[in-house]
């Protein structure tokens, strides 16, 4: 607070290479941490120090800061790692996300051998949980036994109230289960092929059972939301995933009074971006005008369609027509052009024009229906094809629209949508990092969207999927293999 200049000399006396935060700066309109380090390229003194910061690469669950630390002619590089994806006083939304981002602090290599500064906004709830995380699962790889009680209890000793809620410390334990019994480490590029020789698709199926099951149960009222959108009968199929209410979009515009906000569908975040997709039950005949209210509302830039035979289906509402061809359904006007298509899929131009929302009249976006994925199906026909479909939409639908999330949808809001979601996420991770869990990307999702990725064939085909990234497309030249 205020002055930062005690903070920077505690970093150069003690041979700091890493920094931890778990706060945001603001949190709930309530200050919560100083900004104490420079925006990128600009430097700063603080006495007698330097700082300037070279680097801020930012992902959905935190940000990733390189600075260069100058005394004198002394120059030194350290790295700040900041998870922006943890309430305060409350925990984030799935352990998976704390232990990938302890895993991303643990492989950050620095050449100084000073201890890692850790930090929230009092120094003792999150901070206190991050630190039994990492000792603790270092403890238990080592022992093959562990006390969090006493652990805890220890630390508590050295700065009081470390680890400040139940929901905190009942975190730590559901983290702590799954670091240390699942087969959650991520492995680098250059061993998935050897990794996929040595994990049958038996042993996948069993760790898919294992994941399964241990997929965290939602909070009391995460569970009445459940119950209370269960209720919508006219909005849900039978066979489809409901959604609480806590990551759900609501509708709000051109409602009339007394309707519902309710919708069925879920934002989940890609690697890189919060509420990167849309997951998104495939419209009834009854809540087609809802299904283009989201469209409009939430500013998607594309909509995958997941669906071959849609308009056979009489329990689907048909909210794109065929081409050059006019809809009008409410208060919308749809009109369609047809694209350029491969043997995967068909590409159509949407125009969507309306009288009540405001905002511009007409809203263009692409629309793409994958046809190589029959009903029958588990999964689809080859996992080289859906790589190929998947990185065509990342090509055709990043760049200026990366903020706009991309609405997917299936019959049950889940099943298919949920599995090129997870695929899409996965193979943007071997990308950028080089390295990848399926396990932990497919708990990440599952956590938000319940019944995706739903069996153990999706999720051995998510590993066949990866593999065949690997072995088929040049990545390799993207990025510098570990060694």
């Amino acid at each position: 607070m205020g002055d930062m200049s005690a903070f920077w000399i505690m970093v150069w006396q003690e041979n700091v290479g890493k920094i931890v935060m778990l706060t945001n700066l603001e949190e709930g309109g309530v200050p919560k941490c100083d900004q104490y380090w420079p925006e990128k390229d600009f430097s700063l003194m603080f006495a007698n120090i330097q700082v300037t910061c070279h680097t801020e690469e930012s992902y959905a669950d935190y940000i990733f800061r390189s600075f260069s630390v100058q005394k004198d002619s002394i120059k030194r590089e350290i790295f700040q790692v900041h998870f922006t994806a943890w309430p305060d006083k409350g925990t984030p939304d799935d352990v998976t996300s704390l232990i990938e981002f302890r895993q991303k602090v643990n492989s950050t290599k620095t050449k100084l051998d000073g201890p890692i500064i850790v930090h929230c906004s009092a120094g003792i709830g999150r901070t206190g949980t991050y630190i039994a995380l990492d000792s603790i699962t270092n403890e238990g790889e080592a022992e093959g036994a562990v006390d969090i009680y006493a652990f805890v209890r220890n630390m508590r000793e050295q700065r009081v109230n470390m680890i400040q809620t139940v929901e905190q410390y009942q975190y730590l334990h559901n983290a702590i289960v799954h670091t240390l019994t699942f087969d959650s480490k991520a492995v680098d590029a250059s061993m998935f092929n050897e990794y996929m020789k040595t994990h049958t698709e038996d042993h996948l199926g069993n760790m898919f059972e294992k994941l399964q099951a241990s997929i965290e149960k939602r909070c009391d009222t995460e569970r009445e939301a459940v119950e209370r959108n269960k209720t919508l009968v006219k909005m849900n199929r039978n066979c489809s995933d409901i959604p609480g209410d806590r990551n759900r979009p609501r509708l709000s515009i051109a409602r009339s009074p007394g309707s519902s906000d309710y919708i069925n569908a879920i934002y989940v975040n890609s690697f890189k971006n919060v509420n990167r997709f849309l997951i998104a039950q495939t419209p009834l005949p009854d809540t087609v005008d809802d299904f283009l209210t989201l469209i409009v509302q939430e500013n998607v830039s594309c909509v995958i369609s997941m669906e071959t035979t849609s308009s056979k289906n009489k329990n689907v509402g048909i909210y794109c027509p065929d081409n050059n061809q006019t809809l009008v359904n409410g208060a919308f006007m749809i009109k369609t052009e047809r694209g350029n298509s491969t043997d995967q899929y068909v590409l159509r131009k949407m125009k969507i024009s309306n009288k009540i929302i405001s905002g511009p009249e007409e809203v263009e976006i692409m629309h793409v229906q994958y046809t190589r994925w029959g009903d029958s199906k588990s999964t689809p026909e080859e996992p080289v094809k859906f790589v190929q479909f998947v990185k065509d939409m990342e090509l055709k639908f990043s760049g200026t629209d990366i903020k706009r999330p991309i609405l997917v949808h299936c019959l049950t809001g889940a099943k298919k949508s949920g599995l090129f979601c997870a695929v899409s996420v996965l193979l943007e991770k071997i990308q950028i990092d080089q390295e990848v869990s399926v396990a932990n990307t497919v708990r990440q999702l599952k956590h938000r969207r319940h019944l995706a990725v739903p069996d153990k064939d999706q999720y051995i085909f998510c590993h066949h999927c990866v593999n065949e990234y690997l072995r088929t497309f040049d990545i390799y030249s993207n990025f510098e293999l570990k060694t």
